[in-house]
């Protein structure tokens, strides 16, 4: 039989993993939750012209994660919702087909070379 304090390590441990962010897909994003916020970590979908919706599963989207479009060369506009705060790292590098991008009123960080690759950014 096992001792109580060989099985409580194990428990406080499940406890951890239950709490920390877990990456889920939704609509054409992998998203993780926070604080009842979203981050968009990646993008799935077929690219062309893409809007940030302000809510996905009823929930703020506030943040588009590092490289979460990352070489999606498809992608030709990106129109992000005016509840996005932050932008990560490089979250547009390699998409070399971005053509236009319209970012709401609410960004306030913006990571480094985040449009790398869009060498024909119009707007």
């Amino acid at each position: 039989m096992a001792s109580r304090s060989a099985i409580s390590p194990w428990l406080a441990a499940l406890l951890l993993l239950l709490t920390l962010p877990v990456a889920v897909k939704a609509q054409d994003y992998i998203i993780t939750t926070n604080n009842d916020t979203i981050t968009i970590v990646q993008y799935t979908g077929v690219g062309g012209s893409v809007t940030i919706p302000d809510t996905i599963n009823n929930l703020t989207v506030i943040r588009i994660g590092s490289n979460a479009f990352e070489n999606c060369s498809s992608l030709t506009n990106i129109t992000i919702c005016d509840n996005v705060i932050c932008i990560g790292d490089r979250a547009f590098s390699g998409c070399d087909g971005l053509v236009g991008v319209v970012i709401g009123n609410s960004v306030t960080t913006i990571g480094m070379v985040h449009l790398n690759g869009a060498s024909v950014l119009r707007t």
